[in-house]
């Protein structure tokens, strides 16, 4: 097999991995942040989740793998590239959101099971509803940012701008997400907010693919 086919595998491989597995975290955050508004985890929904954090994990495996594939084809290149810097950033948040998910999230809510999340009565419960929230949004936007970087070759931006992109994502998504889930803003305040983070979302697109 010659390197050029050998890349190409790669790649496909590379972008079925993040699409499936950003399909299957975006379905899943999405049951997950309304379970938590809802403030009850029904057993159809915790056995979902559970069956997308498979899929996500498989996911999540192929793009860990071709990645290894693709940067032993080119990996001096890679190493100065900000694309690959800052994805192997993500994946790792992403593995690392994973296992808190797995090994605290998903206990968490078994124990919780038809009952509510957040009972006033247990100490520090507004504080696992932030932390359940934060990590459905870190999910969110670290999948969606790998799917957008696995779309390019490179990017016209260097690391620190292309981290600050998505820290800026991380942060508008987390708003949205905690005034959502506390009320605490209006509907046009809540639109503003979504409002911007589409513009946001929008303006790194136009750097990473127009420069």
């Amino acid at each position: 097999m010659t390197v050029e086919l050998l890349h190409t595998v790669y790649v496909i491989v590379h972008i079925l991995g993040a699409v499936v597995g950003a399909g299957a975290a975006l379905s899943s955050d999405v049951i997950f942040l309304a379970a938590i508004r809802d403030g009850i985890i029904k057993k159809d929904e915790l056995s979902i989740l559970k069956d997308a954090s498979k899929v996500v994990w498989l996911g999540l495996l192929l793009v860990v793998l071709s990645g290894v594939g693709l940067f032993s084809l080119n990996f001096e290149a890679l190493l100065v590239s900000s694309k690959f810097q800052l994805k192997m950033l993500l994946v790792l948040a992403i593995i690392v959101n994973g296992l808190i998910f797995a090994r605290v999230h998903t206990p968490y809510m078994e124990a919780r099971l038809g009952k509510k999340l957040f009972p006033k009565s247990k100490k520090n419960g507004e504080g696992d509803r932030t932390f359940l929230a934060l990590s459905g949004v870190i999910s969110a936007t670290s999948w969606l940012m790998v799917v957008i970087l696995g779309s390019v070759s490179s990017i016209p931006i260097g690391f620190v701008f292309a981290l600050g992109l998505q820290l800026g994502f991380v942060a508008l998504a987390s708003a949205i997400a905690l005034s959502t889930l506390e009320n605490i803003i209006n509907e046009a305040e809540k639109t503003a907010l979504t409002g911007a983070f589409i513009m946001t979302v929008i303006a790194a697109i136009s750097l990473v693919f127009v420069g």
